[in-house]
């Protein structure tokens, strides 16, 4: 759904001579040498006087409407866990200089977070350019964050949730002492493809059953650590998997320095419903929240009962692993292999959003 971003208030209308009041939620009045006597309780001495004026802090308020849905932009979190959460982003312009407070609301069960950002947001390193967050409200499902801003500056406000993947629409009310112009900012999401996959003759027939291709460390973009998930894996098949029956893991390992010592940071189980007997090439979408991954990690697929096995890939090196239970799988000193196996994954991540 579009954001939309409209202002609260109107226009200034004349009460009589020498007396104005702005209608907003707040009004001014300036009052010089009137002759009238009015019972406004604001000190009209004498008709030849000329009066102070009294001036209450106006206060406006814009509004914008949003939502999450399925096909929103997912990231981290603040704290970047081992899960995802929906986002939205919104540009946020002040005409004023002053205090602003922005506060949620909807109709949904949904815990909303707010986080206002000066500049830039990075998904993959969210707390880079945070002015301030409301992240940890008790009895309100909703936030509500307050800081002083520049007019005309350009200042970036990011809604999530504390669901991972949650849906669902919103309202955004800011009130201070000017109004304030949203706009939604489009994410772009972005993919990177590695390893390979390749259809030979050739069976893999290398130690163990857990396989992870060393050349395909999961790298910086442009010298920013990559947050991302894994959306999808190729394989090519030697002997086909066991239909209904085979077990398949992609597994995300940390790697310690030069050595192969690698332990498991997160393992995900193929469905066997989604496995067919086709001793050649097969693709397996991941679900976004599953498993995540950052620069300097390595991804490898692992083979158990029923689970068939993978074509080599020449002189691609790798490292090996027999893995008798994938459900207890720890940090192990691995096999080193001259030759691959023929597996590829794709990474979903999105870009950083400039203010």
């Amino acid at each position: 759904m579009q954001g939309i971003g409209y202002y609260g208030g109107a226009s200034a209308a004349p009460l009589s001579t020498g007396i104005m009041a702005a209608a907003a939620t707040g009004v001014a009045l300036i009052i010089v040498g009137t002759s009238l006597g009015l019972g406004l309780g604001i000190g009209l001495h004498s008709d030849d006087q000329n009066l102070t004026s009294i001036t209450t802090t106006a206060t406006n308020q814009s509004v914008y409407q949003g939502s999450l849905s399925s096909s929103s932009a997912v990231y981290g979190g603040v704290n970047q866990s081992s899960t995802n959460y929906t986002y939205e982003v919104i540009q946020v312009v002040p005409d004023t200089n002053g205090s602003y407070t922005f506060v949620s609301t909807s109709g949904s069960n949904l815990q909303f977070y707010g986080y206002l950002y000066n500049g830039s947001f990075i998904p993959s390193s969210p707390l880079t350019n945070l002015i301030t967050r409301s992240d940890s409200l008790t009895g309100t499902l909703q936030f509500n964050l307050t800081s002083t801003l520049v007019e005309n500056s350009e200042y970036l406000l990011v809604v999530t949730t504390s669901n991972q993947t949650a849906t669902g629409s919103f309202n955004i009310t800011a009130t201070g002492p000017g109004l304030v112009a949203f706009t939604r900012r489009s994410v772009a999401a972005t993919s990177a493809t590695y390893g390979a996959i390749v259809i030979n003759t050739t069976n893999t027939q290398l130690t163990g059953n857990l396989f992870v291709n060393t050349n395909d460390v999961v790298k910086d973009v442009d010298g920013v650590l990559t947050f991302a998930y894994i959306s999808q894996v190729t394989m090519t098949f030697f002997t086909a998997p066991t239909v209904g029956s085979g077990l398949i893991y992609i597994v995300v390992l940390n790697r310690t320095g030069s050595t192969l010592i690698f332990s498991p940071n997160a393992t995900y189980q193929i469905p066997t419903a989604n496995i067919t007997s086709t001793a050649s090439v097969q693709t397996y979408s991941i679900p976004r929240n599953q498993l995540p991954v950052v620069s300097g990690q390595y991804v490898g697929v692992g083979l158990s009962t029923g689970g068939g096995s993978l074509n080599q890939l020449a002189n691609v090196p790798s490292a090996s692993l027999v893995v008798s239970n994938f459900g207890t799988l720890a940090a192990a000193t691995y096999t080193n292999n001259t030759n691959g196996v023929a597996f590829q994954f794709v990474l979903y991540t999105t870009t950083a959003v400039i203010g």
